[in-house]
């Protein structure tokens, strides 16, 4: 037996019985690592246009960004391979701020982008807090 992994890893660095793991958050992560997936092979075969959408890449690339924060900070295997713990509370709220801005950007690009030399309170606030 390895001393790398803890006895009830199953190899990934993961605990097999851990509530977590087996719980809504787990799910959430990869249904959203799936839709990242998906997105992106989707959006390089060019599903959308061939299905009548017209959008902006940025906006695409919003999406994406919203969706690759939220997996950042729920993904409880990328701090520590050996001893992967639970989320905190933080880590869940910064996943949602992050898919929920993304989200926003996405479907209100073009207003942004239309408003964007006057710099409106919104478009400054959700730069703010994804540069943060």
């Amino acid at each position: 037996m390895s001393d790398l992994a803890p006895a009830s890893s199953d190899g990934l660095g993961t605990s097999k019985g851990s509530e977590t793991d087996s719980g809504f958050l787990s799910i959430a992560l990869s249904i959203l690592s799936a839709l990242l997936t998906l997105a992106a092979i989707g959006f390089a075969a060019d599903v959308p246009s061939q299905l009548g959408f017209s959008f902006y890449t940025e906006q695409f690339l919003a999406l994406v960004l919203g969706i690759s924060l939220s997996v950042a900070f729920l993904d409880r295997r990328s701090r520590d391979r050996t001893s992967p713990r639970p989320a905190r509370f933080i880590d869940i709220v910064l996943a949602a701020i992050g898919l929920g801005l993304g989200i926003y950007i996405a479907f209100d690009y073009a207003r942004l982008l239309s408003a964007a030399y006057s710099a409106p309170l919104d478009a400054v606030l959700i730069a703010g807090i994804l540069f943060i």
